[in-house]
């Protein structure tokens, strides 16, 4: 795999895949987060969906040899392996294990599809109980990244001068 992919080191903000391009790759996230956006043809946005590491992008459309309706922006600093789809089928054809992969990996996303409505929301809940003035100053951080990551946190505090960031 390592003498076929390309590896790629992608910026918060940087396009992975735009929408009404062909999707002629398979890319493979193996650090940070990429939002994918599935748009209708009109341009609105039909379902967002944040992938991190050990997902993939394209694995569906790039069998389809129409534009792919897809979004792929990274959201934060990403590293993604590249997989031209010639080389994914060569692949393929010619490791059992690594087509092993790809139908897991296809069946994971089909099955996340089609469940989608019958998940729930799985409430979670985070506390820090502070033992000294240092853990104090790490929340705020915690607190900023769980927002970047599109959690919406609630806190409640026992410090009356405490600031949200």
């Amino acid at each position: 795999i390592a003498d076929c992919a390309q590896y790629l080191q992608v910026a918060d903000g940087d396009v992975v895949h735009r929408a009404g391009q062909p999707m002629t790759s398979v890319y493979f996230l193996t650090r940070g987060r990429v939002k994918v956006t599935v748009v209708d043809l009109f341009g609105k946005e039909l379902m967002e969906r944040y992938l991190m590491r050990g997902h993939c992008i394209g694995l569906f459309a790039v069998a389809d040899q129409e534009k792919a309706a897809v979004d792929a922006v990274a959201s934060e600093p990403a590293w993604i392996l590249k997989l031209d789809a010639d080389q994914l089928y060569r692949l393929a054809a010619k490791h059992r294990t690594f087509q092993f992969n790809l139908f897991r990996l296809a069946s994971s996303q089909v099955r996340k599809l089609v469940n989608v409505d019958r998940q729930r929301d799985k409430p979670s809940a985070v506390a820090i109980v502070h033992h000294c003035q240092q853990t104090r100053e790490i929340t705020t951080g915690v607190l900023e990244r769980l927002v970047d990551l599109g959690e919406e946190p609630c806190v409640a505090s026992d410090d009356v001068d405490w600031v949200p960031p």
